[in-house]
């Protein structure tokens, strides 16, 4: 029935519809239902397969997610539509509200839901929210940021981009914001040539996260009463959280991550990006490079820190995600199945010792993030003195062997 009502309302302004199911008989039901060439369904599982094609960042008007997100990884879900969404689109999501965690009937799995805490942690890092009750459901309105790919705002006098019609829920002809001017390559790769991929890590590479990181220590050790000096933390950084308090011998870690938590997201706002860093990634994306984050820092502290940023990755992986975390490769393998390149068309940037590992063992080309936190090691890597340095990749047409630059 949402479907019908969807292409109602979206075929006569021009937009396509595109329908994804886990279950084979609710595709068929509205492939049955549907009407006119705009409508596109099929199978999908957000958890275990690699994003579709067809959801391209900045690509989409409106996400509709009725009673869905409890059944699959919405933290996930959440970071993958924020970027699917064009600045301005709406994400629309249904969900049943419940009193408490593990309430809900074991006999009628279909009405499982969230619990009020969460329904309100979906609406961290939108622009705006609007929301309403339906019964015992709960309806969120969610709005991307009007602001275009990393901060670039749209003239005021230059019109919105118009839709056309490629088989998504109104895609775009969004221009791709300029790049560098002086440092767009000569020339362009030809067409066939293989895709390639940047992946970047987040604390040290895109977001000086220091300072919230040592207000956050601080908290710890005064309401825990650690005598771990911050310099001494910093120096396990890229480590998942968990792994690095086992290092420095820490005990109720999970008291002590709540702790570190909780101070962390009231000092986000001391964040900053670094000069220069989303030029450079308007750069590559102008190069047909595809990008993705690969972080140790959990998908809900990550997220929000992701939108202030404003760029498009089209993969983000963290923690939360499945596989081990760094310095084992599976985070930055699991990104190129998401982003579909091969190991050898890849190049992760990093600041610690870890990443440059994580890398190496996932054959990977690694550059080392000069202006991070902590020092390259051996064999010594290419490294790049500020963002603007990265751009050389462009530039260059040599392999990538052993994971490092040759």
């Amino acid at each position: 029935m949402w479907h019908r009502q969807l292409q109602q309302a979206a075929f006569p302004l021009g937009y396509d519809v595109l329908g994804l199911d886990f279950s084979s008989a609710a595709i068929q039901t509205a492939q049955r239902q549907g009407v006119g060439r705009r409508l596109h369904c099929g199978v999908h599982d957000f958890d275990a397969h690699a994003i579709p094609p067809r959801l391209q960042p900045a690509s989409l008007d409106l996400i509709a997610c009725r009673n869905v997100l409890p059944f699959i990884d919405h933290q996930r879900f959440m970071v993958d539509a924020r970027r699917w969404l064009r600045p301005g689109g709406q994400l629309y999501v249904l969900v049943r509200v419940w009193s408490e965690r593990g309430v809900e009937p074991d006999k009628k799995p279909w009405q499982r839901g969230f619990t009020e805490g969460q329904v309100q942690a979906l609406q961290n890092g939108w622009a705006e929210q609007e929301r309403c009750w339906l019964g015992r459901h709960t309806a969120l309105f969610l709005s991307a940021s009007v602001v275009g790919h990393c901060d670039t705002e749209r003239s005021p006098s230059r019109p919105p981009p118009r839709p056309f019609l490629r088989g998504d829920l109104a895609v775009t002809n969004r221009p791709i914001p300029p790049p560098l001017a002086s440092s767009v390559p000569t020339k362009r790769p030809p067409s066939d040539t293989p895709p390639r991929a940047l992946l970047l890590d987040l604390d040290g590479v895109l977001l000086d996260t220091r300072p919230v990181m040592e207000r956050a220590w601080r908290e710890v050790r005064a309401t825990h009463g650690l005598d771990v000096p911050f310099a001494l933390y910093q120096r396990h950084l890229g480590r998942e959280f968990n792994d690095i308090m086992r290092r420095l011998g820490v005990r109720d870690v999970q008291l002590v991550h709540e702790t570190y938590k909780a101070a962390s997201q009231a000092a986000s706002h001391l964040a900053r990006q670094f000069a220069g860093i989303a030029e450079v990634l308007h750069t590559f994306a102008a190069a047909d490079w595809r990008l993705g984050v690969v972080t140790s820092k959990p998908l809900d502290r990550a997220a929000p820190l992701l939108a202030k940023l404003g760029c498009p990755f089209a993969t983000v992986r963290t923690p939360s995600s499945i596989g081990r975390t760094k310095p084992a490769p599976d985070p930055i393998l699991l990104a190129l199945v998401d982003l579909r390149v091969d190991p050898a068309a890849a190049v992760y940037v990093g600041d610690m010792a870890v990443d440059q590992e994580a890398a190496a063992r996932a054959g990977v080309a690694y550059v080392h993030a000069g202006w991070g936190y902590g020092q390259p090691t051996s064999p010594v890597p290419e490294i790049a003195d500020a963002p603007q340095g990265l751009l050389q990749l462009l530039l260059s047409d040599e392999p990538f062997i052993e994971g490092s630059l040759v």
